[in-house]
């Protein structure tokens, strides 16, 4: 690579990392993509999981209507919504493998997921406030 292409690269990183400080550690995109993933699951879940799937909604919706101010904040509306994900899994897996059990353990694994992000990139909200 010659010096050239080395300094335009080194100008386009500059400003990519310069238009991250104004961003936040988490977006409200988070609960909008988990929203979106339990809307998969909502479609292809029969009722009779309707109670797991009732508290999944009910928390993903509480997230996403009202995001978390915090990132403490995050961490517990991530891991409510992780445990009722992973209860909802539990239930489906009790029966044949469906669409719906597919789903509803990649939704489990996008929670788990971004819970594990967090504690990396903030590994303080697991302290005891």
């Amino acid at each position: 690579m010659d010096s050239g292409n080395l300094a335009g690269h080194l100008l386009t990183l500059r400003q990519g990392l310069l238009g991250l400080l104004d961003e936040k550690i988490v977006g409200a995109s988070l609960f909008a993509g988990v929203a979106d993933s339990l809307q998969v699951v909502v479609e292809v879940t029969e009722d009779v999981v309707s109670a797991e799937l009732a508290r999944v909604e009910s928390a993903v919706m509480s997230a996403a209507d009202d995001p978390p101010r915090t990132l403490t904040a995050v961490r517990h509306r991530l891991e409510s919504i992780t445990k009722a994900a992973e209860s909802l899994v539990n239930r489906l897996a009790a029966g044949p493998e469906s669409q719906a059990k597919v789903w509803a353990q990649a939704l489990a694994r996008q929670c788990q997921d971004a819970l594990a992000d967090l504690a990396f990139i903030a590994p303080w909200t697991s302290l005891p406030e």
